[in-house]
């Protein structure tokens, strides 16, 4: 949002906010200050002033992997689902099909 130059120490003061989506869907919009310290053209430090309680979860490598695995389920599941609904449906229309053929035997005997 703005720039701050400290004219007594090398440095930028920054005024902003952090915006974002978090993993699990949580928003984050928190006001922040950071500063950044200079020395020569290098950083040397940063310090980030912020409400950390305002941001989503941590999430760790074992709670992305157990989040992977439960869409990686849901989506077998659902192509299973897919799988026997077309199974299903290949029986319906298999059987009408059986059906209409022996309605015209039965027909072709008749006759």
């Amino acid at each position: 949002e703005s720039f701050v130059d400290a004219d007594d120490v090398d440095a930028v003061i920054v005024i902003g906010r952090f915006e974002g989506d978090g993993v699990e869907g949580a928003r984050l919009d928190e006001p922040a200050v950071q500063i950044w310290e200079f020395q020569g053209n290098a950083v040397a430090r940063v310090r980030v002033f912020t409400d950390s309680a305002g941001f989503p979860p941590v999430i760790t490598e074992r709670r992305e992997k157990e989040i992977e695995e439960k869409e990686r389920e849901e989506e077998e599941k659902k192509q299973e689902d897919r799988a026997e609904k077309e199974r299903d449906e290949e029986k319906q229309s298999g059987g009408d099909e059986s059906e209409n053929e022996g309605e015209k035997k039965d027909g072709n005997q008749d006759e």
